[in-house]
């Protein structure tokens, strides 16, 4: 006779995203990063990057990290859509005001097997 197995896959993670735990991560590297910040261009492509990396180390899941620092001067406005599974799949978004720049900080976190 043939052997006929289960499918052994996953559809669920077994440990759920923490968005509570993620949010005080990103508001510690925030934190951590900009007490002394001075908006220059150059200076917040760096941070920009930087700070990122830290989240990227401290939250482990998939995920896609925009950090997006601006001077407070003829903004203009940013869209983004998605197409996930709203059960395992979101995102979590921060924004650190100046009277001379903001910082925002979108995370966009996903379940994948």
């Amino acid at each position: 006779p043939v052997l006929r197995y289960a499918p052994t896959y996953r559809l669920e993670s077994k440990k759920p995203f923490n968005r509570e735990k993620a949010e005080n991560v990103i508001k510690k590297v925030l934190e951590e990063n900009l007490e002394d910040f001075v908006y220059g261009p150059k200076h917040a492509t760096n941070l920009c990057k930087h700070i990122s990396e830290e989240i990227k180390i401290r939250i482990k899941y998939k995920y896609v990290c925009f950090v997006t620092i601006g001077e407070k001067f003829l903004q203009d406005n940013c869209m983004m859509n998605f197409l996930w599974d709203s059960n395992n799949d979101g995102f979590l978004t921060h924004l650190h005001e100046t009277p001379e720049y903001f910082v925002l900080v979108t995370f966009i976190y996903t379940y994948y097997d």
